[in-house]
């Protein structure tokens, strides 16, 4: 098992029911979830994740009214993954839902996505630097258009 946690800065932009475009200036986003080792075999593994990915810019003033939003992205994920000596590639589904959060002064409404707009696919990589860190590289695609890298310890 795996412990996810992230952090970063994000926006949104969000169109109005008028049709004003409004773009929210970056702040806070950030992360956490976890991955289970579904199956083990010699150079093959099998995962299943989870994680939950939140954007809260910073607020705006529209008119005369504060205005906020938040993104909420919830994944689950299913990898494959083949290890070759220090590189491990992987491939597999995401299945995921967004909630758009917006406050206009005290009244909040939350916004599903639809449902079957969520899944996607993920492709990765991860390179052994030595026993307890290595490198990691990721795209996701279809339903998102998303790449990350990152430098990871295990303790």
């Amino acid at each position: 098992m795996s412990i996810d946690l992230k952090g970063g800065a994000g926006n949104v932009e969000q169109r109005s029911p008028a049709g004003v475009r409004v773009h929210y200036p970056s702040s806070f986003a950030g992360g956490y979830g976890f991955r289970l080792r579904l199956y083990e075999g010699d150079d093959i593994k099998a995962v299943f994740g989870f994680q939950h990915i939140s954007v809260h810019p910073r607020s705006l003033h529209i008119e005369e009214d504060k205005n906020k939003a938040v993104l909420d992205d919830w994944q689950t994920s299913i990898l494959i993954s083949r290890k070759f000596n220090k590189i491990n590639p992987y491939a597999g589904l995401k299945f995921s839902r967004t909630d758009y959060i917006h406050w206009q002064e005290d009244n909040r409404k939350r916004k599903m996505s639809d449902l079957t707009e969520s899944v996607g696919i993920i492709i990765g990589i991860d390179v052994s630097l030595n026993s307890a860190a290595w490198l990691n590289l990721e795209g996701q695609f279809l339903d998102s258009r998303a790449m990350a890298a990152s430098l990871n310890f295990s303790f």
